[in-house]
């Protein structure tokens, strides 16, 4: 008996050493290689929507090597999704360091960000979403999830939310009881017969026409501080980020001065060749030379700055003719951010909006280029006091939101 589990033994030692050798072997053939543990394949598997497997291989995958590694997820801090017909995010779970999401104007009918912890702001308006778990993002600040098909939305859990923007939905309840940070809601057009804002001294912003409720008595605890065309019939003609917000009693200025705006005729862009880089991951902006000068999309700085502590808002007023810049908000996107790269000269005129920063009328070099305005972009630095650096050895332009702005 004993002479036959002597046997058994080293038939299994044996079967272990030849495994191991087998293993040995395959490690030394030309091209073989074994995925590390936490390494996730891009795959349909993993990635089942064509489109946001591509986004990820093409703008995630750094080493190109069809792999996610443990250094290139915590490198994913926004995911830029907007307009790319996703049907399906299955997969962003893998994503456990991301901060700011952007999946506007796609075709999302569920949204499970339950493992992604860190997320601070969450665009996920104009999709067909029936669902959406935010109930584990503790962090979170912001949930645009507007124009969709929610008829149940759960922020209980969100108790640092300032801002909420859940309008074109088909709720018929909404408690924001736990929220007690929020600034702004709009919950406009969609079936609340009431709404209690008892728990959110902070409110400064409302907008909920478009409700079964028949007026203020319909909406218990409104502070003094909300002003009642904000939130009553009939509709605003602007949206929630460019409705008027309240006064600060010290409005802020500018810490150093800015270049006075120009004036004159219309300026040659030439489309930007330089790399740049935003707290060191490339970032492709349609950005344009003048003068010498580089010159960014006021909105495209505004989406990569979002959830820093550089961050800043833009308000429009069609009938003024005035840009509103709001310092340490978060952005609200209005669709046509981060467009791809120019790539023929464009004629530049300079900008004849007034520009406001926290209330404050400034100046700014900036010039429209095809509809849209561009800022130098020192200036916008200078402003909001990020990082701007030139290295001209690599011909690169360095963002840093945790420095300040150095001449």
């Amino acid at each position: 008996m004993k002479k036959k589990q002597l046997i058994t033994i080293k038939r299994v030692l044996l079967g272990g050493i030849a495994t191991l050798a087998l293993i040995v072997c395959a490690l030394s053939l030309p091209g073989a290689s074994v995925l590390a543990a936490a390494d996730i394949a891009i795959n349909e598997s993993n990635f089942p929507d064509p489109a946001f497997r591509a986004y990820v291989t093409e703008q995630l995958d750094t080493n190109k090597d069809g792999n996610l590694s443990e250094a290139e997820i915590a490198l994913a801090k926004i995911l830029l999704l907007s307009k790319k017909d996703i049907a399906s995010l299955q997969g962003v779970e893998f994503f456990t360091a991301l901060n700011v999401l952007y999946c506007s104007e796609n075709s999302l009918t569920t949204l499970d960000l339950s493992k992604n912890t860190e997320l601070t702001m969450i665009f996920c308006d104009e999709n067909k979403l029936t669902s959406i778990d935010v109930s584990k993002c503790a962090e979170l600040k912001a949930l645009h999830c507007f124009e969709n098909r929610l008829t149940s939305l759960d922020v209980s859990n969100n108790a640092k939310l300032e801002m909420l923007r859940c309008s074109g939905n088909l709720l018929t309840s909404l408690d924001v009881s736990k929220n007690k940070n929020l600034t702004a809601l709009d919950c406009s057009d969609n079936q609340l017969a009431a709404l209690d804002v008892s728990k959110n001294p902070n409110l400064s912003s409302l907008t909920c026409f478009g409700n079964q409720l028949k007026g203020a008595g319909d909406i218990t605890g409104l502070n003094k501080n909300v002003t009642t065309d904000l939130y009553l019939e009939p509709k605003p003609t602007l949206p929630l980020s460019t409705q008027p917000q309240p006064t600060p009693a010290q409005p802020t200025t500018p810490t150093q001065p800015i270049t006075p705006a120009v004036s004159g005729p219309p300026q040659n862009a030439i489309p930007t060749a330089a790399t740049v880089l935003v707290n060191g991951k490339q970032i492709f902006f349609d950005a344009y030379n003048i003068n010498g000068n580089n010159f960014f999309k006021l909105r495209d700085i505004a989406t990569v700055l979002t959830g820093s502590p550089k961050q800043f808002e833009i308000g429009w007023d069609g009938e003024a003719n005035a840009i509103a810049l709001t310092s340490k908000r978060p952005y609200t996107p209005v669709g046509g951010e981060m467009a791809s790269r120019g790539t023929e000269n464009k004629q530049a005129l300079p900008t004849t909006s007034r520009i406001y920063l926290d209330s404050v009328e400034v100046q700014f070099t900036a010039f429209n280029i095809s509809g849209n305005n561009y800022f130098k972009l020192r200036d916008i630095g200078q402003t909001f006091d990020f990082g701007v650096d030139w290295d001209e050895a690599t011909f690169t332009v360095i963002i840093d939101t945790s420095k300040g702005y150095t001449e």
